[in-house]
């Protein structure tokens, strides 16, 4: 197991080839968004990277990196450097949708999530499944001006960590805190295949307190 050498992105994991028993105890699904809340376990295996051409080995840095950002740390950011923004995104709910296989999971919940102490707990993030907002006019345009405030504290590169995954070679993070994504790449030259799936963050520390004890068997 190798935990990433980032300050900020503490909470990512690199595991190579136990792929088999990270599944296994796991338990992994491929959806869980509901009135329960977002995934909290994001598994990302790579089944294939494959370059089709000869590439020099800086060129072939570039192609399809798979991309983390600590959102807690983003967050802390912008509390200290936006707080109007910060307030608006840990008051404001907004509605989060998924289609999948037919049926409709949603789940209402601001983009920053505090605890009791005021300390950032999770973050919600989704560019492709927040739903339109169901507020006041008066309020939209406050809104998406934190929430882009916000997407550019993500894109500050010392909140990032990046890796080209290799065949065979998994990333685990913590969904709800951890942002992720990947920089482009040319089909002409890369053939990439990744595997997503999701775990409850209950489940997984179950396992993981079964493992401690010797009680978990693969």
């Amino acid at each position: 197991v190798h935990v990433c050498a980032c300050v900020h992105v503490c909470a990512c994991v690199h595991v190579c080839a136990c792929v088999r028993a990270c599944v296994r105890m796991c338990m992994c699904v491929c959806v869980h968004v509901c009135a329960h809340g977002c995934v909290g376990i994001l598994f990302l295996l790579c089944l294939k990277l494959k370059f089709l051409k000869n590439t020099s080995e800086e060129e072939a840095r570039r192609h399809g990196r798979s991309t983390f950002a600590d959102g807690f740390a983003v967050a802390d950011y912008l509390r200290k450097n936006d707080p109007a923004a910060f307030a608006i995104l840990t008051s404001t709910p907004v509605t989060f949708v998924m289609l999948y296989n037919k049926v409709t999971y949603t789940h209402r919940v601001p983009i920053i999530c505090l605890d009791h102490d005021g300390e950032v707990k999770e973050i919600h993030m989704s560019n492709h499944g927040m739903a339109p907002l169901q507020l006041p006019p008066d309020q939209i345009l406050p809104f998406y001006k934190a929430h882009r405030s916000f997407t550019d504290c993500i894109g500050r590169q010392e909140f990032h960590y990046s890796l080209q995954l290799q065949a065979g070679e998994m990333a685990i993070s913590n969904n709800r805190r951890m942002l992720h994504g990947r920089t482009a790449w040319d089909p002409e030259v890369l053939e990439r295949k990744l595997q997503v799936c999701f775990s409850d963050l209950d489940d997984f520390h179950s396992r993981y307190r079964e493992a401690l004890r010797g009680e978990f068997k693969l």
